[in-house]
């Protein structure tokens, strides 16, 4: 099956706008990219210096005299939404503005989620989806989301946009992907399931800005009172300490809630110039 570029083909949720940057080429060259695997494998036309500006793993893989066609190991769906942020550098992504995904209930009059316990909703996603380690086991490789709730499955797109990002080191796409969690993630304020965080830790390292961010959000999120010692051995023990150590923090007052606001500690900008504009962006945010 071979599929050239098709934009709007793309999830179909609401987009942020931002300032385009100007596709202004050299190069025409159009090189072909193979994604998928089997019957899902997809072929696509890309240019190759849009590719290579954003990417150095990328550029000494296309610089390569012996490489025809360059073989990306991800799913068609995210380099389609990829390659629909690459030409327009917007990051579109099913389901991320859904007003129905914000949140399990207990909603206030602003439309939010209140302060809730990661325990009962974590019942309720258990209900939903089964136990985490059967459905990490059953899920298929590039669809293993697909059993969780609307919910999870919006952080489960997210997760493997931001890993692709990572694979092939493509850092403004990854701080758009970020940037999305954390709209997300505190507009819910309710932490991702065991599922998604045991898929984090499989594929990003620990000290990875997402597992940070992941981190942050339980530490913060979770009823300490209310714990449930079964929702939590879920979740892979090197996490469990992290965050025990910033409710540790939390008892002895000792922790600073500067990660809710300060959205950059998450984020790898290259210098001072993209830092501001990125905090440009986040006041811009507020101010809708």
């Amino acid at each position: 099956m071979s599929r050239r570029l098709d934009l709007s083909s793309a999830a179909t949720s609401k987009p942020k706008k931002r300032k385009h940057d100007s596709l202004l080429f050299t190069d025409h060259t159009v090189i072909t990219v193979k994604v998928g695997i089997g019957e899902d494998a997809s072929t696509f036309g890309v240019h190759k210096e849009l590719l290579c500006s954003h990417s150095v793993t990328l550029n000494e893989r296309l610089n390569s005299p012996t490489l025809d066609p360059l073989t990306l190991e991800t799913s068609t769906e995210v380099f389609q939404t990829f390659l629909n942020w690459l030409y327009s550098k917007v990051l579109v992504v099913d389901g991320l503005d859904d007003s129905d995904n914000e949140g399990d209930g207990n909603e206030n009059a602003g439309g939010r989620t209140s302060n809730v316990s990661v325990i009962a909703v974590g019942k309720k996603r258990r209900r939903d989806s089964g136990s985490s380690t059967e459905n990490s086991n059953n899920l298929k490789r590039f669809c293993w989301y697909s059993g969780l709730d609307k919910c999870e499955q919006v952080f489960g797109r997210l997760l493997d946009l931001y890993v692709f990002g990572d694979t092939y080191d493509i850092l403004s796409f990854k701080t758009d992907v970020i940037f999305e969690w954390q709209r997300f993630i505190i507009s819910a304020r309710v932490p991702p399931c065991p599922i998604i965080v045991n898929q984090a830790l499989d594929r990003l390292d620990i000290e990875s800005p997402l597992c940070r961010l992941l981190i942050d959000c339980y530490g913060s999120y979770t009823d300490y009172l209310r714990v449930d010692k079964g929702y939590l051995a879920t979740l892979p023990p090197i996490f469990l300490v992290e965050v025990l150590l910033i409710a540790l923090r939390h008892v002895e007052g000792d922790y600073d809630e500067d990660w809710e606001e300060n959205w950059c500690i998450y984020h790898e900008h290259r210098d001072r110039e993209e830092k501001d504009a990125c905090r440009k962006r986040w006041d811009e945010e507020e101010d809708e």
